[in-house]
Order: structure tokens, then sequence, then C-alpha cells
């Protein structure tokens, strides 16, 4: 009898060890299987991020009809301000064949904005607002036209009085991405620019537009 219990004993504490030891395995190939489809999924948004990097400007609303009519959805704004200083983000946003049409200032400190550029892709819809932005620094800056290139996207929602969201950044120059660059953006809506089509639009634009695209 007291052989059974040993036997039974023995047993039972291998059996419990294999299913742990089974249940760790489970865990560390279903780790392993996750980060393999994280990392593929990071390397597939890098590829098309660079892609992005050479976007041709000119190409922007270039499947909008010149008499499409333009649909505003707002300026936001969240810029904070001292006697010298500006912090914070501008973005300008019009809707027009589907399309996502808008410009995009950040202020990292300086009066005028520290980088600058247009919308080259994006949508709204009930599952949000989302962007990218193309970007290099403001004509303030001395040698702005040697500034590299930076891409910020906007993923959130637009609500009744705000956009909320996250915004991500990657640098073209070293292709290094940061998707929690601002976890948290709320921009308030201000007063903007009125168009009635696309014509009116590209006009206000062009200006800004064309010197970024003209190096």
């Amino acid at each position: 009898m007291k052989y059974k219990i040993t036997l039974w004993a023995i047993v039972t504490v291998f059996t419990s060890y294999s299913f742990g030891m089974g249940n760790n395995y489970n865990k560390a190939a279903a780790a392993s299987v996750a980060g393999k489809q994280a990392a593929t999924q990071q390397q597939e948004e890098t590829k098309t991020l660079n892609n992005d990097c050479d976007f041709p400007l000119e190409d922007i609303g270039k499947d909008c009809n010149i008499k499409s009519r333009v649909e505003s959805i707002g300026v936001f704004e969240n810029i904070s301000r001292t006697e010298e200083h500006s912090y914070g983000y501008v973005i300008s946003l019009w809707k027009s064949d589907r399309q996502i049409l808008g410009f995009f200032n950040l202020y990292e400190g300086s009066p005028e904005p520290d980088r600058s550029g247009p919308v080259i892709k994006g949508n709204i819809d009930d599952d949000g607002l989302h962007f990218t932005v193309w970007t290099k620094q403001s004509k303030a800056f001395k040698n702005w036209q040697q500034s590299g290139v930076y891409l910020y996207s906007f993923e959130g929602k637009l609500l009744k009085d705000k956009i909320e969201g996250g915004i991500s950044f990657y640098d073209c120059s070293n292709g290094k991405l940061n998707e929690n660059y601002d976890e948290k953006v709320v921009l308030i809506p201000t007063d903007m620019f009125k168009a009635e089509n696309f014509e009116d639009w590209n006009e206000y634009y062009a200006p800004d537009l064309n010197v970024l695209i003209g190096f």
C-alpha cells in the first residue's frame, strides 16, 4: 500500500510537471508568434513609410476635378505660447472627391513653425480620422532646403468639438520609427480659410507646395 501511494504520487508529480512544461511551452510559442507578427507588421509599415518619404508632392489632389467641391473639415490646434516661444500643432483639413487635403505646422519652441508640410494621404470614416503629413523645416530656418524629411501620422477620431488621437513619427533619413511620438493629442477647432472648390484650395496653397516641390 505504501508502495502504491508512492508510485501514485510520483505519477501525479510527473504529470503535473509535464502539464506545466507544456503550458509554458505553449505560452512561449504564442509569444514568439506574436513577436514575429509584430515585427513583420512593423517592417511592412516601415516599407510603406519609406515609399511615402519620396511622395511626389505634385500629385497632391491629382484625382480631384478642378471644380470638385471642397468640404471643410476644420483647422485644429493646441498651440501654447509664451512671449518668445510656441509649442504644439496646427492642422488644416478638407475633403474633396473622397480625398483628404490639408496642411500641417509643428511648433517646437520657435514663434514660427519649426516644420511644415502637406497631408499626402488620409481618410475619414466611421472608424476614425487617419492622415500622414510630409514635412521639412520651415522656411524661417536658414538652411531649411537641406533639412531632412519627417513624416507624422495621426490616428484618432473627429469629434463634435475636437479631434483626438496619437501621432507617430518617422525620420526618412535614418529609417527610425517612433510609434509613440505623442500618444495623446487633443486639438480644438479654430478659424480656417474657406474654399468653394479644389481650384480655390490649390490656388491658396500652391505657393507653399511649389516651394517644397522646387528643390
